[in-house]
């Protein structure tokens, strides 16, 4: 039996033209009904074909967190609340996978969210952690991310170029970083010098912590 998040979701969906799609926003009374959500708005996608699975996509897209803060709720680990609802990867992991491939999204739209879900964002192991696979879109499709990241504040680019590179050990990431920088220099100077500096301070606090 479908939910009455999903009914409702539907019922919204159907009331707005095509244009008008990329407004529909969703509440959640708690982090648990918007996983709930999540995962049955994914269901359904896979369930259904055409239209109906675009319709699907959309309302997973919109249910999926908006920011860090939210991926953290949602798909992370509290060292006081412990697991949260899609911690593990059978689940959380493979939804995130999912997430990284929604071609029926409006480009603008995926990527503002995207961005949404990097800016703050810290490693933390497990699903929090490298950007949530915006690497790979940054790097396939740099002219369409950069389009996106370049109407961010200097301090919210930065935050996301960060995240793709923070970990314990991120000298061990330095080919990954110089493959990303060699891509994103001869688009947009200003971003790649960001991603260099951002990286070189990684490198520098990183050698404190051992």
């Amino acid at each position: 039996m479908k939910s009455a998040v999903y009914i409702l979701a539907l019922l919204l969906f159907s009331c707005h033209s095509q244009e008008d799609k990329r407004e529909i926003t969703m509440s959640f009374k708690s982090i648990e009904e918007q996983a709930n959500a999540i995962k049955e708005y994914h269901q359904a996608s896979l369930k259904t074909k055409g239209k109906e699975r675009s319709r699907n996509e959309r309302l997973f897209f919109e249910a999926f967190p908006n920011s860090f803060i939210n991926m953290q709720e949602v798909f992370g680990f509290d060292e006081e609340k412990g697991e949260a609802p899609l911690y593990h990867y059978e689940t959380g992991g493979k939804l995130i996978n999912s997430f990284n491939n929604l071609p029926s999204i409006d480009k603008d739209d995926y990527y503002n969210k995207y961005i949404n879900i990097c800016i703050d964002g810290v490693w933390e192991g497990d699903n929090i952690a490298y950007g949530f696979g915006i690497y790979n879109k940054l790097y396939d499709f740099p002219e369409d991310v950069l389009r996106v990241l370049r109407q961010r504040t200097d301090e919210e680019i930065r935050s996301v170029l960060r995240f793709l590179f923070d970990s314990p050990h991120p000298k061990n990431m330095k080919e990954s970083y110089e493959k990303m920088y060699s891509r994103i220099k001869p688009i947009d100077v200003k971003v790649s010098d960001l991603l260099e500096q951002e990286y070189n301070k990684l490198l520098v606090e990183s050698k404190h912590w051992y």
